[in-house]
């Protein structure tokens, strides 16, 4: 589960069967000894862009997991 580091709740604009409007990885080059940062995405496009990150590693930043996706 990935989410969304924010202080506000965020409304995303794209298609929602096409997560590839929405986000994009974060980061673009493959790294063999670094693995988990193939989970690491951010949003494209939006009026206020988001990093997306697992779930577990979270600290003590504010987060969001459920967001509102309109067209």
């Amino acid at each position: 589960m990935l989410a969304g580091i924010t202080d506000s709740e965020v409304a995303l604009k794209g298609d929602k069967t096409d997560a590839a409007s929405i986000l994009q990885p974060m980061y673009n080059q493959e790294y063999k000894a670094v693995r988990w940062t193939k989970s690491h995405y951010k949003t494209k496009g939006q009026d206020h862009n988001i990093k997306l990150v697992p779930l577990y590693e979270i600290g003590d930043e504010k987060y969001e997991i459920y967001f509102t996706v309109k067209k």
